[in-house]
């Protein structure tokens, strides 16, 4: 089970950002498909998956807590493997793109929901946060890929005749690899265990009374407050690698700052949760993350005024990326498990679709801003994220231990 949700993140992530780390090549490719269509945008492949998420997150968190894991994971196996061939066989048309977009977009939330749900039915305290780290370990794995792989089949180089071409071959090749890896999934996905790990509480019919219990949750709306910083800077830094490597005059789109920035993650995401796992410590872990943002988003906000040689610009931001990278996304489980074990006996499904909500909104938010007049306020929303951490920092102070972690104790 935890196999097959990590392979269905994998794709899930690769689909999101197939255009991100190739934008302007592929705003060459689509040139006069966008200039017919003005409501055509590269940019806009990428916000489709936030504003499909904030519309549909929560009636997707029912449905998980309803009719169970098994039945919302085989929807968005489903979904992901239909849409994922549509936007493969229609790669050259932008508009049939946009819409196969939006169908991975509703399967999107099937998958990424069910992360606490599955580690709490699955497999014991000690080891939750870790399998938790691991199904995000797998999306910086599909984030990964994908900003390594599409550069390599695209022309990206400005000056060269063919800029753009090699579109098409990349979506085709993530058509059928999403299409191979849905139908296995569909053979592998299993009922609940018989032997629970915990109380049932999943099990009882969802009631509206569970969000408004959410929102009465001291620890849990700090924790809201949190991820909508984190996530969001996370979300809208991937969609937006290759204009914030315009803003630091990089000409060639090479995808490296995004693939330092997952490499990272991919370190932290099993690092963090082990560590909590094995000291039986949520919160010491999440103010550790925290205070080593800072340094990250520093870097990457300050590194033109660090040197004015664009090779120590270059450099700066790569390892700015990685540690930000390793904190934040590291985060990212340890952040999941707590928010579940604090809010029982709410569903995790619902604890974690809002979590990851809010995360959306506000990542929503910010590649809007960011995007604005052509990148013009890039920069100075990358330094009011360090602003915007700080904050964060005292919050995540005043937070509780989790009571799971206390009783392990």
């Amino acid at each position: 089970m935890l196999a097959t949700l990590m392979a269905l993140s994998v794709i899930i992530q690769m689909q999101w950002l197939a255009h991100a780390a190739v934008a302007r090549p592929a705003e060459a490719f689509y040139a006069n498909q966008i200039e017919h269509q003005n409501w055509l945008n590269i940019d806009n492949l990428a916000l489709i998956y936030m504003v499909v998420y904030v519309i549909i997150s929560l009636p997707v968190s029912w449905i998980l807590a309803r009719f169970g894991l098994r039945s919302g994971l085989l929807t968005g196996a489903v979904l992901t493997g239909l849409f994922s061939i549509l936007k493969g066989m229609a790669g050259n048309n932008l508009a049939i793109v946009t819409v196969a977009q939006l169908g991975l977009a509703i399967a999107q939330p099937f998958i990424l929901n069910s992360v606490t749900t599955l580690t709490d039915q699955w497999f014991p305290l000690k080891e939750r946060a870790l399998a938790a780290g691991l199904t995000v370990f797998s999306q910086f794995i599909g984030i990964l890929l994908v900003m390594v792989i599409t550069p390599m089949l695209v022309v990206t180089d400005p000056s060269d005749g063919s800029y753009g071409k090699g579109i098409t071959t990349a979506l085709s090749l993530y058509g059928y690899i999403s299409a191979a890896v849905c139908l296995a999934a569909l053979t592998l996905v299993r009922p609940r265990p018989a032997i629970k790990n915990t109380e049932d509480f999943d099990d009882r019919t969802p009631r509206l009374s569970d969000i408004t219990s959410l929102l009465k949750n001291r620890d849990m709306l700090i924790g809201l407050f949190l991820f909508m910083v984190g996530l969001g800077i996370f979300n809208a830094i991937s969609s937006l690698t290759d204009a914030i490597s315009a803003s630091m005059n990089i000409d060639d789109s090479d995808g490296l700052i995004a693939t330092m920035m997952m490499l990272g993650g991919m370190v932290g995401s099993i690092v963090l949760p082990i560590c909590s796992d094995y000291f039986k410590r949520r919160k010491a872990v999440l103010v550790l993350c925290v205070t080593g943002m800072l340094p990250g988003l520093s870097g990457l906000a300050f590194a033109g005024d660090i040197s004015s040689q664009p090779h120590m610009v270059y450099f700066t931001a790569l390892c700015s990326t990685a540690i930000l990278g390793f904190f934040v996304l590291g985060a990212g489980p340890v952040g999941f498990q707590y928010i579940a074990e604090i809010t029982r006996p709410v569903p995790e499904a619902f604890s974690q679709g809002m979590v990851l909500l809010v995360g959306q909104i506000s990542g929503m938010a910010l590649v809007i801003c960011m995007s604005v007049n052509n990148h013009v306020w890039l920069p100075v929303l990358l330094q009011a994220f360090v602003a915007l951490t700080m904050i964060c920092l005292a919050a995540v102070a005043t937070l509780k231990e989790s009571p799971d972690m206390n009783h392990e104790c």
